[in-house]
């Protein structure tokens, strides 16, 4: 077991190109390539998906194919990243949305950005520290565009969270 165990851990792979050559890095998955034991290894691998997934899915050599159908498309994507743990499409724009408020109040984005915001509290001594007013909507549909959907987001947020002043830090606490 521990020859199977060395055959799988502690490897590296470097890119040449035009004879430059990369710095090693380590693999941390996969098996390894133009090996005898790599297509066994393979399918060991692979073959017990068939198990974990509701969906279709079909297994051909190192090719899958994961299928779902139903009524409504937006239905479908939806099972399918749930299925796989993904963030669902109304979950990413919302993240999205929040990264973007981020990005301007960080300055990561042009100034002219920050002037179609509503007034940004942020050396407010009171609870709304790093905050925006919340933009008046007459209509409904309005208050799911950009703007306000965004602001109220990011006033729901923690106040921990709003006060981050790096976008990598940002973004690695919204993720979660």
């Amino acid at each position: 077991m521990s020859w199977f165990r060395s055959y799988l851990t502690e490897r590296g792979h470097k890119v040449s190109i035009d004879g430059s050559i990369s710095n090693i890095r380590t693999i941390n998955a996969a098996v390894p390539q133009g090996s005898v034991l790599g297509p066994l290894l393979f399918l060991v691998y692979i073959n017990d998906v068939i198990h974990d997934i509701d969906s279709h899915i079909f297994l051909f050599a190192d090719d899958t194919s994961i299928f779902q159908t139903g009524a409504r498309k937006r239905c479908v994507i939806d099972n399918l990243l749930n299925e796989f743990k993904w963030p669902t499409i109304d979950e990413r724009r919302k993240l999205q949305k929040i990264l973007t408020i981020g990005k301007i109040i960080i300055k990561r984005f042009p100034n002219y950005l920050l002037q179609d915001l509503p007034t940004f509290y942020a050396n407010s001594r009171t609870v709304r520290k790093n905050t925006f007013a919340t933009p008046p909507t007459k209509k409904d549909y309005y208050s799911k565009s950009f703007v306000p959907a965004s602001v109220e987001l990011w006033n729901q947020l923690p106040i921990d969270i709003r006060c981050i002043n790096s976008f990598k830090a940002l973004k690695k606490q919204t993720q979660k």
